[in-house]
């Protein structure tokens, strides 16, 4: 399945002007997240920082796709031990959606959820209580507060 992904990725890497409206990089978004669920973390940062990066050159920075992309990105590189890289992106995807975060509650909430995962494995817990509970908050405005991620129960990788 893995080389199916690199195989479809260059196939779109081959197409002219196929990064220039985001769907080449929502593609890698998701082959990113696909190795990092396989657990080969490695192989999933160099995915998602092309996807950042081509977000960067293709849509707003506000766009939530962008947002999301790099809040994969910092959770992956957090989970590699990059604290400062992971800092630095959770807070710039915080930063550029902070215009959009009552408007898209649920995703103000995952992007808030990452940057107090990332604090936290950063040791940096009081700033991330701080962070943790105004997810909570943006998860009641979505009325999300009360589901259960039942990814969290599955199987892990090794």
């Amino acid at each position: 399945m893995a080389s199916n992904c690199e195989s479809q990725a260059s196939i779109w890497r081959s197409i002219p002007g196929s990064g220039k409206n985001g769907d080449f990089a929502a593609n890698l978004n998701n082959i990113g997240l696909l190795y990092f669920r396989q657990g080969r973390y490695s192989d999933a940062a160099r995915r998602l920082r092309e996807a950042v990066a081509l977000f960067q050159d293709s849509v707003p920075a506000d766009d939530p796709r962008l947002a999301k992309a790099r809040y994969n990105l910092a959770g992956v590189v957090s989970r590699l031990g990059l604290h400062e890289e992971a800092d630095r992106l959770s807070s710039r995807a915080l930063a550029d959606f902070s215009g959009k975060l009552d408007q898209e509650p649920q995703l103000a909430a995952e992007l808030l959820s990452i940057r107090g995962s990332v604090l936290r494995k950063a040791k940096r817990g009081r700033e991330a209580k701080v962070v943790e509970a105004l997810a909570r908050d943006f998860l009641r405005k979505a009325g999300a507060h009360h589901r259960v991620d039942v990814s969290a129960f599955g199987l892990r990788p090794k």
